[in-house]
């Protein structure tokens, strides 16, 4: 069976309510699914939600597939209860290093050909589209990944970017400075191809939605990790408008041409950090033909919502770790954990050897990432998937004014709220990056932290008392 959106939601089926839930009665596509998705969040239930009635739209919508580490897990075939955090992350590193080419297949026998929709019959309106927050500027595509090529290599790239639902047929494309579908834009406004290109794929297996955001070299083909990821190769087949390769086994896929020429604002639109993003330059995307599965299932993903953090934190966390393991060869774990945003900040576990290695740890890791402003580093015995366990060493092993170091001045993202200061430095995303050395010193004596003989705590079972 092809790995894609639906045999996901079979397997997470599988597991019971409190990881799939199925919604019957109709929903408004302003604000209602992410208002339900966030009552499930501060409830701290993080289920894939299949919404079976979507007003205004014949088509059914699911949202939350990147809810909780167990539902990334089931995604590398990781059943729930069967590996931690640490254990999805090394799936998910291996998976990304064994690169599979993808398979082109006849354009009968690809699902997301058996609906085309080209000219007049474009019609964004029969999707789903939500808008998701009172303040967006209008409805927005936010699973939407976007397939382009670059114009030198020839090397297809995919990039997860945000679009505004414009009208019928045209959509923004707000895309980062340092994402790869930039440079690939610039490229071909400087060969002068006014006109680049897309495809936007909506609907697919989580592990091949993962692949688009994977962090690599602009030489990486993502079709090829997207293989990787899944343990197969993909499926493909040409597009209908585009001379470019689609997932055949996709729900939905957009085919047009961004125009390279000039920008046009987007937003403001609710970020992954909880606050809006402010208006954006953007490019414009004409839309030439949709295609779809006859009953297709629409994927949408709340921006403001744990999802959205979680969704590109195994990319994040294992650029990060190769970044650190290629200065630092003590480093053992990297977690980009939620309450800072999967982004902001990082729990680095070190097997200290040398006065100074905690503090060049966090340096080495604030220096590979942008969007990074806080690097905690503590020892091995400090669990870094443990919150608790980590301010636990912040509070016992840190001294400010020995332990903590500030660089300020540092360019970061735009995306990130402290970042805009028009009283200093002017009107853009410069922001100030620490390194909190949470490690106990080695060249001097340390008190000795309590804990239970291992032994004993196997052996002595609570139930056996009770």
């Amino acid at each position: 069976m092809a790995k894609d959106l639906r045999s996901f939601i079979e397997d997470v089926k599988k597991e019971g309510p409190e990881y799939y839930i199925e919604l019957t009665k109709p929903l408004d596509t302003v604000l209602e699914p992410c208002m339900l998705q966030q009552q499930l969040g501060a409830q701290n239930k993080f289920p894939v939600m299949y919404c079976h009635k979507m007003k205004g739209s014949k088509l059914p919508l699911v949202t939350n597939t990147f809810g909780s580490y167990d539902l990334m897990g089931i995604a590398m075939d990781i059943a729930p209860g069967k590996g931690s955090k640490r254990s999805i992350l090394e799936e998910y590193m291996k998976r990304c290093a064994n690169l599979i080419p993808p398979v082109e297949v006849d354009r009968a026998k690809a699902p997301v050909r058996e609906v085309i929709l080209k000219g007049n019959d474009v019609d964004l309106g029969l999707l789903p589209i939500v808008h998701h927050a009172k303040n967006d500027h209008g409805k927005y595509l936010t699973t939407a990944f976007t397939i382009c090529k670059d114009p030198e290599t020839g090397i297809h790239n995919a990039g997860w970017y945000r679009h505004e639902i414009l009208n019928k047929n045209t959509i923004t494309c707000m895309i980062n400075p340092n994402n790869h579908g930039k440079y690939i834009a610039r490229k071909n406004a400087e060969l002068g191809n006014g006109k680049m290109e897309v495809a936007l794929v909506i609907g697919h297996h989580p592990a091949v939605v993962m692949g688009s955001c994977v962090s690599g070299s602009i030489d990486l083909d993502e079709l090829e990790v997207m293989g990787g990821l899944i343990g197969e190769a993909l499926p493909v087949v040409k597009g209908e408008t585009v001379d470019l390769l689609v997932p055949a086994d996709a729900e939905i896929v957009l085919e047009g041409y961004l125009d390279t020429t000039k920008e046009i604002p987007d937003g403001p639109f609710a970020e992954f950090a909880g606050y809006y993003g402010h208006e954006m330059p953007s490019y414009e995307i004409t839309i030439t033909a949709i295609t779809m599965r006859h009953d297709a299932i629409y994927h949408d993903l709340d921006p403001a919502h744990t999802e959205h953090n979680l969704s590109g934190v195994l990319s994040f966390e294992a650029s990060l770790y190769n970044s650190v393991k290629a200065k630092i060869p003590s480093v053992l774990g990297v977690h980009l954990p939620p309450s800072g945003c999967c982004l902001f900040t990082a729990y680095i576990q070190i097997k200290k050897r040398v006065p100074g290695e905690g503090t060049r740890t966090g340096l080495v890791a604030i220096g590979a990432e942008s969007m990074l402003k806080t690097a905690i580093v503590v020892d091995e015995d400090i669990d870094i998937y443990n919150e608790r366990d980590v301010m636990w060493a912040f509070a016992t092993r840190f001294q400010a004014d020995k332990d903590f170091t500030m660089i300020p001045n540092i360019t970061g993202s735009h995306l990130d709220p402290t970042a805009y200061d028009e009283t200093r430095l002017g009107k853009g995303n410069m922001v100030t990056k620490c390194v909190i050395d949470a490690t106990r010193p080695v060249s001097s004596e340390f008190a000795e932290r309590v804990k239970p003989p291992k032994e004993l705590m196997n052996s002595v079972k609570l139930e056996d008392f009770i």
